[in-house]
Order: C-alpha cells, then sequence, then structure tokens
C-alpha cells in the first residue's frame, strides 16, 4: 500500500529532523527530547517534539518501517482528519504514561534511599545496590562488600547521601525520544481493525495473523518492562502506553460509530 498524505508527511519530517539533528549544530537533543517533569530542562512542548527525534538510524528505520507498512492502512480505515490526533494522541499518551511509571519507580527508590540514609547497616547498603546496580554489583561483590565492611556507620550516611545527589542528577539527565509510542499505537489499532491480514516477517517465511504476532509483540513488551532484564534504554511502557491509547480510542471510535 502506497503512503498516505498524513503518514507521507509524517515520514519526511522524521526523516529530515532526524538529518538535522545528526548532521547540523543546532541542539535538538538538549531542546526538544522529553526529560522528566522535575528536571530543570523539562518543557511541556517536549510531549510532543520527542517524537520526532531518534536516538540512531536503526531507531529512526525501525519506527518509519512501522509508520510506512502500517500506518496507511489506519489512515484509510480512519481518514486523514482523525488519524493526526490518533497518532498525536498515542505518542504522547505513551510519554506520559512512561513519565508515570518513572514517578513511581523514582518515588520507590527514593523512598530506600531514606531508609538507607537512617538505617545504613551493611545488609541494607547490600540490598540497595544489589537491587538498583546489580549488574555493576555482580561484577564487583567482593570489592565492593569489602569497602562497605571497612566503612563507620557514619561514612555510610554519607555515601547514602552521595547515592541519593547521583540518583538526582541521572534524573536531570533523563531524556526520552522516538516515535515508538505512536508507531505502537498504529499496530495495536492494524490488529484491532484487521486482525486476520497475514503479515509476513523477513526472518521468518511464513505468514501469521496480524493478532497473533502483534499480540506476541504485545506480550513481549510487558515481558521485558516488568522483569527489568532489557539493558538497551529502550522504553517498553511507552510503547505499552501508546498500543494502550490506541486500544481505548479506537473502542471509544467503534461504539460512537466514527469508522
Amino acid at each position: 500500500m502506497k503512503p498516505t498524505p498524513i503518514v507521507r508527511n509524517l515520514l519526511i519530517a522524521n526523516i529530515l529532523i532526524f538529518l538535522l539533528q545528526e548532521l547540523g549544530s543546532l541542539p535538538f537533543k538538549e531542546l526538544f527530547a522529553l526529560r522528566y517533569f522535575t528536571s530543570p530542562e523539562f518543557q511541556p512542548w517536549q510531549l510532543l517534539t520527542y517524537m520526532f527525534l531518534h536516538a540512531n538510524i536503526s531507531h529512526l528505520i525501525s519506527n518509519m518501517l512501522g509508520l510506512f507498512f502500517f500506518g496507511p492502512w489506519i489512515e484509510n480505515t480512519l481518514g486523514s482528519r482523525r488519524f493526526i490526533p490518533f497518532y498525536f494522541i498515542c505518542g504522547m499518551g505513551a510519554a506520559l504514561i512512561n513519565l508515570g511509571i518513572v514517578f513511581g519507580e523514582t518515588e520507590l527508590r527514593n523512598t530506600n534511599l531514606t531508609q538507607l540514609e537512617k538505617y545504613p547497616t551493611e545488609e541494607n547498603f547490600v540490598k540497595y545496590l544489589d537491587t538498583y546496580h546489580h549488574k555493576e554489583y555482580i561484577q564487583k561483590a567482593e570489592k565492593w562488600q569489602e569497602d562497605i565492611d571497612k566503612m563507620t556507620p557514619e561514612q555510610r550516611k554519607q555515601q547514602a547521601k552521595g547515592l541519593k545527589t547521583m540518583f538526582k542528577e541521572s534524573l536531570d539527565m533523563y531524556s526520552m525520544v522516538g516515535a515508538s509510542g505512536a508507531v505502537f499505537g498504529i499496530l495495536l489499532a492494524f490488529m484491532l481493525l484487521f486482525p486476520n491480514v497475514e503479515l509476513m516477517l523477513l526472518f521468518f517465511p511464513m505468514p501469521i495473523k496480524a493478532k497473533y504476532l502483534i499480540g506476541f509483540y504485545v506480550v513481549y513488551e510487558l515481558f521485558m518492562g516488568f522483569s527489568g532484564s532489557d539493558v538497551s534504554n529502550v522504553a517498553h511502557f511507552a510503547h505499552l502506553g501508546g498500543a494502550l491509547i490506541a486500544f481505548l480510542l479506537i473502542k471509544y471510535w467503534k461504539i460512537k460509530r466514527i469508522y
């Protein structure tokens, strides 16, 4: 299926902005990537502009392929006037849901840091490091255990304060980019509207119905989001957020008999 008008314009905009981002001298990511809302660099417009930035060429290509192949189906079904808000509401909803997840994780971690500062025992220190710095802790467990053993309670208390400061600084540096949330919304809409259309994967040359393939993808994102096993900085809950918003919009419009 050929790109429809809005899909074509979105493809052009994303590619042009990526080229400007990579080749130009303007601080695109500093200004337009989505920051955590407590960051001094957070701005409301970033909820929209982050969708047009991408981390690298593979990130751009994967999102644009999803938009190219599935977007026209949804635009033709909903109509261009409704596809525009659908796309951006999915993208912004994905951002808000992901920030909500980050907020919850942040509050829990700050609570644990406060407890660590209040009760800086060896056991609590090891538990915190194993929970929030697991990969490093596994690699340096013996060295870190030795350092913790040598510290006095007051030194451990100061160390806990330092960990809290480092965590705040990491939140200030947090940023999110990419059209993945909006594109995942398109995928979910495709699964709902065309569940029995057969899709073919390049590396698995066997037709699979959309409801199974995209459904499996949703389950995979759930697993990766809750397992915390991913180390590639992928915002799985943003993907799921875009899918959730798409589900609600499609179901609402179906009730209203809009399409």
